[in-house]
């Protein structure tokens, strides 16, 4: 607690220090029994002792408060880090003591972060720098895996540095000894004579290698390794190993004996064949001729049979099979010699023994409906089809146009039309029809009734036309 004096009999304003010297400055005493008085504590004094304490708070921009009795030791806190503030710096805590412990020299110790590098702490003594302090985490890559080391000490048990790593401190840490440079030194004496163990290993490997069989030379990416080859006792001969991506496949090869064999049997199999041949070549001589070989025209017959259930002459020749037609006319009749197709018209031309030649045109019936019929003999085109005509009278003929089922493309040669008769109340119908292109693709079809009456009934017109 910090507070003025506020008692009734305090005064406004500080009084003035007495001008003289009443004793030599001392302390106090409590007074004594063999006639010591007590120090009397005067007025100037205790202002004293309580403006030093106001302007201590007063000076931190503290209040004063006669009911907080730690105000000095808060004002002191805030001056120090208003101070440190001011400096660039700031204080929450108390700062630990520069030197002066148990085995310390009073030095001033500054620690801050390396230049141009913030993860690496540096201090200097006295003004002097001692470089950088080894950082736990300088470098580590929490994503890669890596793990902060939390302290590196010398282990008794094993006698090398070990260090202590981990997540945190709280989930406890792994610790790992590190090699000691006699441990290098032996492993690379360990070395150096495996080394020249491997040596002489790949030495004698190389000299043994040298004389055995590659199983992946000219090996392609479809091919399969070679994995062992051997003498099978039970059949004579060798065997390869390999593996097809499945299972192990064990192949037998063939000796040599194996292929003179078969050379053996070859040649006398080439010898009954050339007496088979021979045998052919006399009998085909006597046979039909046909072409020595496929000149792109024409094709040799290849094979020519009988077939029994059909009575047909069948032959085949490029791959193909055809059928010979018989001719073997009756009384009267005469056999056909060649019979050949036009190119352009596709008319058949029958040459018979005696020299007389036929065409046929050939025909086609397309019936689209039962009023509809397209007939095509060669180029000419026979239409019949059906026209209803709804006004048939007397003095002005009724007429329709019809599209032609088949648009003509060269000329109409023939046009025709006629009506079933019929009766309107009492009077017979006499039907009277005229057809007349009007163009390749329709005709104009009249009727009249002859007659001067007014007919009313529509009348159903059969037409016919030809052309080509």
């Amino acid at each position: 607690m910090v507070y003025r004096i506020d008692d009734t009999t305090a005064v406004s304003t500080l009084p003035a220090l007495p001008t003289d010297n009443i004793s030599t400055p001392g302390y106090f005493t409590g007074g004594s029994t063999g006639g010591q008085a007590a120090t009397r504590v005067r007025f100037w004094w205790l202002n004293m002792v309580q403006e030093e304490l106001a302007t201590v708070v007063l000076a931190a921009g503290l209040v004063l408060n006669k009911s907080n009795n730690g105000q000095v030791l808060a004002a002191i806190k805030a001056m120090i880090k208003n101070a440190l503030a001011g400096a660039g710096g700031s204080l929450d805590f108390m700062p630990v003591q520069q030197g002066g412990g148990p085995d310390q020299t009073n030095d001033t110790v500054a620690i801050g972060n390396n230049t141009g590098d913030d993860q690496v702490l540096r201090y200097s003594i006295n003004g002097e720098d001692c470089g950088p302090i080894v950082s736990g985490r300088y470098g580590w890559v929490p994503d890669d895996g890596d793990y902060p080391i939390f302290s590196i000490h010398w282990s008794g048990g094993n006698g090398r540095p070990i260090v202590g790593y981990g997540s945190d401190l709280s989930a406890g840490l792994t610790w790992a000894p590190l090699a000691l440079y006699p441990d290098i030194q032996t492993l690379q004496t360990n070395l150096n004579t495996e080394q020249v163990t491997r040596a002489d290993q790949v030495a004698t490997l190389t000299a043994n290698v040298s004389a055995c069989v590659s199983g992946v030379y000219g090996k392609s990416t479809s091919d399969y390794q070679i994995l062992g080859l051997y003498q099978q006792d039970s059949t004579g001969r060798p065997v390869v190993v390999f593996n097809n991506g499945t299972t192990t496949v064990y192949n037998g090869i063939a000796n040599y004996a194996d292929v003179t064999t078969i050379q053996t049997n070859l040649t006398s199999f080439q010898a009954q064949q050339a007496d088979q041949n021979s045998t052919f070549a006399s009998g085909i001589a006597a046979r039909i001729p046909t072409n020595a070989a496929n000149d792109g025209t024409n094709a040799p017959i290849t094979l020519m049979n009988f077939f029994l259930e059909t009575g047909m002459l069948w032959f085949s020749a490029n791959g193909e099979q055809s059928n010979v037609a018989q001719t073997n006319p009756g009384t009267g009749w005469n056999a056909i010699k060649n019979i050949t197709v036009e190119d352009d018209s596709g008319a058949l031309t029958v040459l018979d023994t005696t020299g007389k030649t036929n065409t046929y045109a050939p025909c086609s019936a397309n019936i689209q409906s039962d009023t509809v019929s397209v007939t095509k003999i060669g180029s000419l085109v026979i239409q019949t089809f059906e026209a209803t005509i709804t006004n048939p009278n007397n003095g002005g003929a009724g007429s329709v146009v019809i599209q032609l089922p088949k648009a003509l493309t060269e000329s109409i040669l023939f046009t025709s039309g006629n009506a079933l008769g019929g009766t309107q109340g009492a009077t017979s119908w006499i039907p009277s029809v005229n057809v007349f292109p009007t163009s390749l693709t329709e005709v104009t079809v009249y009727a009249d009734n002859l007659q001067n009456l007014n007919w009313t009934q529509a009348v159903t017109v059969k037409v016919v036309v030809i052309g080509s």
